[in-house]
């Protein structure tokens, strides 16, 4: 097997530097977040850190796909590989190989194109589904016409490429071969499809922001000790610094992030109890509100 490798040094380095900055960035909000005075930005900073982390993931996955992003050639398959996924295409299937010409229909580029990134589903004017595994701009690229659709392909030697492809096809097929997508299992996970986890999830995480922007927001005004435990007729057994009443909205987030964890490793054999933990998540941070409530007024 042959192996064709796109240009990729760019892609990788650009990833790299921007999961560098973003890192940068969230030590500098963290450093903020422990330093000023607990108030409204108090939950700003929080929030930039917390919108923070799918950037990250985004800047993680360019950096696998680009990184292993690569294309091999049999006696009878060209395959694509990138991130997590490889496509199998007969060689016999491929009806052409063009480079991208003015002539042709307009190109809608996948949305990562923008980044620089031409990695995702994109289309031609009518219709025609293009997908796009490349690191080089548009008119660098190949594209392969297929039954199944049109695969943007960028080696980093497209005439050789061209020409490997041609003399594998006069070769003609050595036996019956279909198109394949392999995932990797990680992709295959029914998580990552189920609507109903995700969305308790999403409600645990509003209710927690929730309640740590409201505790920012009148910090300031609590006085600098509280009630902070009850006996069963309501009387009050402890107080403490106003700072520990921090603690409901941290013990939510821990709560969510360990449950969240402990779901996903459950969810395949046991997506009943991962619908519990996420379920008992959001209860959680109904009791933490109510607490907060009680100790506030």
């Amino acid at each position: 097997m042959i192996e064709w490798k796109p240009p990729r040094r760019r892609a990788v380095l650009q990833a790299g530097a921007a999961i560098a900055i973003l890192i940068l960035l969230d030590g500098l909000l963290f450093y903020a977040l422990f330093s000023l005075p607990i108030e409204w930005i108090s939950f700003f900073l929080g929030a930039l850190i917390a919108l923070s982390l799918p950037l990250l993931g985004l800047g993680a996955y360019l950096l696998y796909a680009s990184a292993t992003l690569a294309y091999y050639m049999d006696r009878d398959h060209v395959f694509i590989r990138c991130a997590g996924a490889w496509h199998r295409l007969p060689a016999s299937e491929i009806q052409r190989a063009t480079e991208v010409t003015p002539e042709m229909n307009p190109l809608h580029p996948p949305r990562l194109a923008r980044l620089g990134y031409w990695l995702g589903r994109g289309y031609l004017e009518g219709g025609s589904q293009i997908f796009f595994y490349a690191t080089r701009p548009l008119g660098e690229q190949l594209l392969l016409f297929t039954p199944q659709g049109i695969y943007a392909v960028s080696p980093a030697n497209p005439q050789a490429f061209t020409a490997a492809l041609v003399a594998r096809q006069n070769l003609g097929p050595s036996g019956p071969i279909a198109p394949m997508v392999l995932m990797d299992p990680l992709w295959e996970l029914p998580l990552w499809k189920d609507g109903l986890i995700w969305r308790l999830l999403g409600v645990s995480a509003t209710l927690n922001a929730g309640l740590f922007a409201y505790l920012s927001a009148i910090y300031p005004l609590l006085p600098a000790v509280l009630p902070l435990a009850f006996d069963a007729r309501g009387s009050v057994v402890r107080l403490g610094p106003k700072w520990e009443i921090l603690l409901l909205p941290g013990l939510g987030a821990a709560t969510l992030a360990i449950n969240a964890v402990l779901g996903s490793l459950l969810h395949r054999r046991e997506p009943l109890a991962a619908y519990l933990l996420a379920a008992t998540t959001m209860l959680v941070q109904g009791v933490l509100i109510i607490a907060a409530w009680r100790i506030v007024f």
